[in-house]
């Protein structure tokens, strides 16, 4: 795109979505409360939309943070 055409561009609607994945990596200990590793999977479903609307520019953004279980929290134990 030239910098004329950047000038004159009208923004309309514009959707985006991603995913995040983070797997079960780093250093865990189950005998410490708190670790620098995790031992679940986690998942981050994000949805974006941006409408222009005269001279106002309107954004909704939404996302959501999903854990897998941890069965092994502090050595097995619920509490």
């Amino acid at each position: 795109m030239s910098l004329r055409e950047l000038a004159a561009y009208k923004q309309n609607l514009i959707v985006g979505a991603s995913l995040q994945v983070s797997a079960p990596l780093g250093q865990y200990d189950s005998e410490k409360l708190v670790n620098i590793g995790t031992n679940r999977w986690s998942f981050k479903p994000e949805l974006g939309v941006s409408k222009a609307r005269g001279p106002l520019v309107l954004d909704l953004s939404l996302a959501a943070i999903l854990f897998t279980d941890n069965d092994n929290f502090l050595g097995g134990h619920d509490s």
